[in-house]
């Protein structure tokens, strides 16, 4: 229940005075009548002068933040006017959860304030924060007026990356698709380095600019570059899912394909993402510097409210693979329907990675041996991810098919 603020009281509480004034005729009534008055006059003017000649900017350092780490401002304040203000109250209004608290601050003549403003960005999503709001109060505590500085911005916090220095996912077996690259002694798109002219070299493999400054005829040599891509389909079924608030399988998901992309894109290698939640999310293949915030940015929008089968997404994104691509699998799903669909992939030659959530630890339900023994027996190098685990341990090997007591065909490669 609200409580109705003080200067209501005493504006209902003048009314009485007045009128019990007029209908008994006693001095009393009349005297307290004056005293509410005055009162109530003198701290609505005071509490409105309060918020007056003041001026506020905020000046922050980002609009994008990820979660973990803070946001950071600086809020300055100035009194233009002569009048001291005392006891104001500065916030920034926002949806964020847990937001961070105000500040109380007193203003001499003419006076100016600043300070750090940190935003706590506990949670991934778009967000809105402003505007900045000053409350100022009156002597009797009768009155609290409020007044509002800038106006809103959009910010989006982007999903925890954790770094992945020991992550070697097994791509697609072709020439330059592993972590490093090799040396080619055909012309590609990637010139690696320079190196003296010998005879047999191509003219147009000359490189006039180091030739010129070196005084020898100087030629490229290039890259075999990577030609496999990765795409993570992310499993966002909302009955996959496990766990409450932000401790949950959905969250874990997220932070997992945040992570792996990072981690690849940082190694050159062209990464896309397909994610079928609240609307279905497909980003195709690419390396270039704008790709990771495109796919940080449709992790911090996706939410697990999906109701495609998994089965179903994995033949979609299937569609879009060709022998050169590696799907990468992350999903809490134990069920054993979507395993149909990664036979169908892995008979067309695409190579495949599963990365498995474990449910249980967070209150969910399945068990998964029987998906495990299922991915072992396709050749499906597999990972498990438990509740509270580093990632970078996690997904340094894939999982020994030994160590689960599975049976191992004389045909399939064990991978440490």
């Amino acid at each position: 229940m609200t409580r109705p603020m003080p200067g209501i009281l005493a504006i209902i509480g003048l009314v009485i005075a007045i009128f019990l004034g007029w209908g008994s005729g006693f001095a009393i009534y009349w005297r307290l009548a004056y005293v509410l008055l005055l009162a109530v006059l003198v701290g609505m003017a005071w509490s409105w002068f309060n918020l007056r000649r003041l001026e506020l900017t905020l000046e922050r350092r980002a609009t994008r933040g990820q979660v973990g780490v803070p946001l950071e401002g600086r809020i300055r304040i100035r009194n233009h006017s002569r009048l001291p203000r005392p006891w104001l109250e500065v916030e920034e209004i926002t949806d964020l959860p847990d937001p961070h608290a105000g500040r109380v601050i007193n203003m001499g003549s003419q006076d100016t304030r600043s300070w750090r403003h940190i935003v706590e960005c506990n949670r991934r999503g778009v967000f809105t924060l402003g505007p900045v709001r000053v409350t100022s109060g009156d002597p009797f505590g009768l009155f609290r007026v409020k007044r509002d500085f800038l106006g809103q911005q959009r910010i989006i916090v982007y999903p925890r990356a954790e770094p992945l220095p020991n992550l070697n996912l097994p791509y697609a077996g072709l020439p330059g698709d592993g972590r490093r690259s090799e040396r080619s002694q055909h012309t590609t798109t990637q010139a690696a380095s320079i190196r003296p002219y010998v005879q047999g070299d191509s003219v147009n493999r000359v490189h006039w600019p180091s030739t010129a400054r070196i005084g020898n005829l100087m030629v490229k040599e290039f890259d075999q570059g990577i030609s496999a891509s990765v795409w993570l389909l992310l499993d966002m079924h909302q009955r996959a899912q496990a766990g409450e608030g932000v401790d949950n399988t959905e969250e874990l998901s997220v932070s997992i394909a945040a992570s792996v992309a990072t981690q690849l894109l940082r190694v050159g290698i062209p990464v896309g993402m397909a994610a079928y939640g609240d609307h279905p999310y497909v980003l195709r293949p690419d390396h270039s510097v704008g790709q990771g915030e495109r796919l940080l940015e449709l992790l911090a929008l996706v939410r697990a409210r999906g109701t495609m089968a998994l089965g179903q997404a994995i033949l979609n994104v299937e569609a879009n693979l060709t022998r050169l691509d590696t799907l990468v699998l992350i999903t809490p799903n134990t069920a054993a329907g979507w395993l149909a669909s990664v036979e169908a992939v892995r008979e067309r030659g695409i190579r495949m990675v599963s990365i498995l959530v474990d449910p249980a630890d967070f209150g969910g339900s399945g068990d998964t041996m029987p998906v495990m023994e299922q991915l072992f027996a396709h050749d499906v190098p597999t990972y498990m991810v438990k509740r509270g685990q580093n990632l970078a341990q996690a997904l340094a090997a894939p999982l020994n098919v030994r160590r689960f007591d599975i049976p191992v065909r004389a045909d399939l490669e064990v991978q440490v």
